[in-house]
């Protein structure tokens, strides 16, 4: 994981500047509960972390997982100034309806 990680990631945003590729990429994280081990999810949680060592280009990771211990105790080692959490079951009803609303109004 690590070197996929390194040779994958970190090393082509090391190499862009920041004139001529845009300043901020996100990479999407879905379902890291999914993971086969706890020890993958602690080594990637970690791993995204390295992102903030990018100089030229933000890296801003958008994860969604269940809340499961491995999980929220790696996010707890990430400084809270470093992540934003979102429980969904924490979000008022009345903004869940809106925004299925918007987007049924829009697809439909």
């Amino acid at each position: 994981l690590r070197n996929q990680w390194h040779q994958l990631v970190l090393c082509p945003l090391s190499r862009l500047d920041s004139i001529s590729s845009p300043s901020s990429y996100v990479l999407i994280v879905d379902a890291l509960d999914k993971c086969d081990g706890e020890g993958d999810i602690r080594i990637i949680l970690q791993l995204l972390t390295e992102a903030r060592m990018l100089k030229t280009v933000r890296l801003r990771v958008f994860l969604t997982s269940r809340p499961e211990i491995p999980i929220r105790q790696g996010m707890y080692r990430i400084p809270q100034s470093e992540h934003q959490d979102f429980v969904l079951q924490n979000i008022p009803s009345t903004i869940i309806n809106y925004d299925i609303s918007i987007f049924l109004e829009h697809n439909l």
